[in-house]
């Protein structure tokens, strides 16, 4: 998926999740690693991503910049 999505041309994905929603310290790491992939080289289609405390993430400011 995440070749997919980085290599994308066509597609406009979006990804929200339930505030309520918990996800694991490893989901939110491997959301966190693929959206440094996203920063450093931008597809054409930037999926569009949200989760809860994604705006305290390091990549959060440089990620909302692409939009």
């Amino acid at each position: 998926m995440t070749d997919f999505l980085l290599k994308n041309e066509t597609i406009n994905f979006h990804l929200e999740y339930d505030c309520n929603a918990v996800l694991s310290d490893e989901y939110k790491e491997d959301l966190e690693n693929f959206i440094a992939k996203i920063v450093e080289t931008p597809p054409k289609r930037i999926p569009h991503i949200d989760f809860l405390g994604f705006e305290n993430s390091i990549f959060y400011d440089d990620y909302q910049k692409l939009f």
